[in-house]
C-alpha cells in the first residue's frame, strides 16, 4: 500500500521500516530510516502541522523537533504531555506553536494541564 502511494502522490520523502518495500518503484523518494526519519518528517519544511501519534515516550523526540521547528501539533499521543509536559508545553509557547488535542482523552489531560 504504502509503495503504491509513493508512486501515485510522487512523495519527496518517505520514513519505513524496510527498503525492500521501495523495490521496483520508478520514484524513489528520500530515504532516511528509524528514529531520525521520523525526527526529519516532523521538521520538514512543508510540513505546516504535524500529528504525533507515536504511542509511549517515543513520540517525544519527534514532537520536540517538530516544535522547534515551528510547526503546530495535533497531539494524538498523551505521553507526550504526562511526561514531557513541564518542556514540552513551554517550548510550544516559545516557538509560538499550537498544540491542538486529537481527541477527548488528550484535550482532557491538555486542559487540566493548563489550570
Amino acid at each position: 500500500m504504502h509503495s503504491h502511494q509513493i508512486e501515485v502522490l510522487k512523495r519527496m520523502l518517505s520514513l519505513l521500516i524496510s527498503k525492500n518495500l521501495f523495490n521496483g518503484l520508478e520514484h524513489k523518494p528520500e530515504i532516511i530510516p528509524g528514529e531520525q526519519g521520523i525526527i526529519e518528517v516532523a521538521r520538514h519544511p512543508d510540513a505546516v502541522t504535524v500529528v504525533t501519534g507515536i504511542v509511549g515516550c517515543a513520540g517525544l523526540k519527534p514532537t520536540v523537533a517538530a516544535i522547534e521547528a515551528g510547526k503546530d501539533i495535533a497531539l494524538a499521543n498523551k505521553e507526550t504531555l504526562i511526561t514531557g509536559g513541564p518542556f514540552v508545553l513551554p517550548l510550544a509557547h516559545n516557538h509560538n506553536v499550537k498544540i491542538l488535542p486529537v481527541d477527548y482523552e488528550h484535550s482532557a489531560i491538555f486542559q487540566g494541564g493548563r489550570s
